[in-house]
């Protein structure tokens, strides 16, 4: 007997970060024995212990009382109002706490669960270069794929009715959804709330839903202009839900934190279906230490420091690779973010050129290709570096690339 008999015939694709570990399980034998300990450019999660105050308050939501109980599956009510309190005072955003507000734990599977199970297929615009898990949710729900290209050219920020020009109006009746990613994985990039407008122009005239999701929104060059919320544009709410995560900005992506506001209807879809597949949401004591990461002065001020460390790292990486010859300066580099998203300066496939990196130097990077899928860019041979590493680290992988054949200034 087979058990592959009963198995779906289109198996789930190994995701683009356990490739990378696999390739970095058999490289690193070779790498150790040249004393080429890597340095990760490619992780896109904080690796820093969280703010201290926030584990304190973990270990005081332990003991609550309800801690050891199911929860509201929106979420309790105390960090409800932490969300509705976060979004007035950052945007000035009013939520109703009983229905535009709930937890979700992290914003990955939240994304997916509306994708794949809230909507009805149909056609869905998705933004190429996107993080994986959009194309994925979306093929899995059998949704037909309009991809949004995003390059340089057109400021990270297409044209919406220029990318359906094309489309019937039959077609165009089949639109449901677009999903819009800023600050952006891979690119860093940042939407103004000027194009905030034309999407929600967009969406309105179209009849489709937004899914805004900026698990990075917390994340911007100290003294620059903050990201915007999708739900600042006037009505916005009436078709349009977005997804906020406090894994990156707050070191905490172990505890899976997050939160979803905007369209009612739709978090009353997503409420019920976790209470069918989850009965639960996320653990109490984690909503407790949230709320406080939300709320209190100390942890918004600490965010503020991080991302102050993550504009040093990016200067160092970017002047790094500059001196290089690589095709990359500050003037042109986001605001938002800690991606560095540059083009590969050997013009070789993204994938080939990031295993030599590898191979060769220890400096582990992200190839362009899977936030791509299946689709083709202009930046297709680009690559992904992250600022997760020390900025000491950093300087150290600009010395490595320059000494091991990866120096293009002469």
């Amino acid at each position: 007997m087979s058990i592959e008999r009963v198995l779906n015939q289109k198996p789930t694709p190994v995701f683009f970060t356990d490739a990378i570990r696999q390739k970095l399980a058999t490289a690193l034998p070779s790498l150790t024995e040249r004393s080429l300990l890597p340095i990760r450019l490619d992780r896109g999660a904080p690796r820093e212990e969280r703010f201290l105050d926030i584990t304190e308050k973990l270990k005081e939501g332990v003991d609550l009382p309800q801690a050891n109980i199911y929860s509201e599956p929106s979420g309790e009510l105390f960090y409800r109002q932490a969300i509705s309190h976060f979004m007035n005072s950052r945007y000035g955003v009013s939520l109703n706490v009983d229905s535009e507000v709930m937890a979700i734990p992290g914003s990955n599977s939240a994304i997916f669960r509306v994708i794949e199970k809230v909507l009805k297929p149909g056609k869905i615009l998705l933004p190429v270069p996107g993080y994986p898990a959009y194309f994925d949710a979306a093929k899995s729900a059998g949704h037909e794929i309009i991809p949004l290209n995003l390059n340089a050219s057109n400021n990270y920020q297409p044209d919406l009715d220029l990318a359906i020009r094309s489309l019937t109006d039959a077609e165009r009746n089949q639109l449901i959804a677009i999903v819009i990613n800023y600050p952006n994985n891979p690119t860093g990039r940042g939407a103004s709330k000027q194009y905030l407008e034309h999407v929600a122009d967009f969406a309105k005239k179209n009849d489709i839903l937004i899914l805004s999701d900026m698990a990075y929104a917390d994340i911007y060059k100290p003294g620059s202009e903050k990201p915007h919320s999708i739900l600042e544009i006037s009505g916005a709410k009436d078709f349009a839900v977005e997804y906020h995560s406090l894994s990156k900005s707050y070191s905490i992506t172990g505890d899976r934190a997050g939160f979803l506001v905007g369209n009612e209807l739709i978090l009353g879809r997503l409420r019920n279906l976790i209470a069918r597949m989850d009965i639960s949401n996320m653990p109490v004591a984690v909503q407790h230490a949230a709320a406080f990461a939300l709320t209190d002065q100390s942890s918004l001020d600490w965010v503020r420091d991080k991302n102050a460390e993550y504009d040093s790292r990016r200067v160092a990486l970017v002047d790094g690779l500059a001196r290089l010859g690589w095709n990359v300066d500050m003037k042109t580099q986001p605001e938002s973010g800690f991606y560095v998203w540059v083009e590969n300066p050997k013009g070789e496939n993204s994938e080939i050129f990031t295993d030599g990196l590898m191979d060769n130097t220890g400096v582990i990077t992200v190839p362009a290709n899977p936030f791509f899928d299946e689709f083709a860019g202009p930046e297709k041979g680009f690559v992904r570096l992250s600022l997760m590493e020390a900025e000491e680290k950093i300087v150290e992988a600009c010395e490595r690339l320059s000494r091991l054949g990866y120096n293009f200034s002469k």
